[in-house]
């Protein structure tokens, strides 16, 4: 997981590659919403050409802990 601008960087050394950015997410992108789905269907085709992505623009902002009792979700929501 590296910061958007450090992928797309990258991208430019990898005349085969895809950078994919997943919005609202931190540094363990792979359990969060459908990137799970994403990730095994690549790895299934081993190809990006075909890979819905767009249900990345659906993931939300995680919840903040406020304190042990666990998280709490932002009324902007």
């Amino acid at each position: 997981v590296t910061p958007p601008f450090w992928g797309e960087a990258m991208k430019q050394h990898f005349p085969n590659s895809s950078h994919l950015v997943a919005p609202n997410t931190g540094h363990n992108v792979a359990p969060v919403g459908c990137t799970k789905d994403i990730i095994a269907d690549f790895i299934n085709t081993a190809s990006y050409e075909e890979l819905d992505v767009s249900c990345l623009d659906d993931i939300k902002r995680p919840s903040f802990f406020l304190n042990t009792s666990g998280p709490v979700r932002s009324t902007e929501e």
